[in-house]
């Protein structure tokens, strides 16, 4: 929904910008959540972190597909 919202603003490169950021910190965020529950034997913790750090990574790809569309037109 994020990206759509993207497409729309009246600075989608600023605005992505910002986006991959916050995205990037939130995947940071989770990495430490993950290292922190591996390390406490937390394994159902853990696998919640490795699911959402897949949501990230699949969001930062699309991401960089928007950000390429930008240059492309």
């Amino acid at each position: 929904a994020r990206l759509a919202v993207l497409k729309g603003d009246a600075d989608p490169e600023g605005a992505s910008m910002e986006f991959r950021q916050e995205s990037r910190h939130d995947h940071q965020a989770l990495m430490q959540r993950l290292t922190d529950s591996l390390t406490r034997g937390e394994d159902l913790q853990a696998a919640d972190c490795v699911r959402k750090l897949k949501f990230v990574d699949k969001l930062l790809e699309e991401l960089e597909r928007f950000e390429d569309s930008l240059f492309e037109s």
